[in-house]
């Protein structure tokens, strides 16, 4: 019986010594997310809704050679009707219009 409550007892100090009182939700954490893309030559044709599609009789259909992509906005959404936007952006890369207005100023300078 001794051995017993002793064990008892050294297992509540342990339990007790263990806990930290620092609030674990606002540690901060250095992680990492690595995002991979994978091109696959033989994967499928899908349509716009996900679905296998055949290219019709007739029709010509190209199936570029990709060897790199490039990203600029990462989202994880909760689920498959969640709005872009709404989900949890993760990396959304830099913006600029300043291309655009001189794009603009060149067409109105040709027009």
């Amino acid at each position: 019986m001794k051995k017993i409550n002793l064990l008892l007892f050294a297992s509540f100090l342990l339990a007790l010594t263990s806990c930290s009182s620092s609030d674990d939700a606002t540690a901060e954490t250095n992680a990492n997310l690595i995002v991979k893309l994978k091109f696959d030559e033989n994967q499928v044709r899908l349509d716009n809704l996900g679905n296998p599609s055949v290219i019709a009789q007739g029709n010509a259909a190209q199936t570029p050679i990709m060897n790199e992509m490039s990203a600029h906005y990462l989202e994880l959404s909760p689920t498959a009707n969640t709005l872009i936007g709404q989900g949890e952006v993760i990396y959304k890369g830099e913006e600029t219009t300043k291309e655009v207005k001189k794009l603009l100023i060149l067409a109105k300078k040709i027009l």
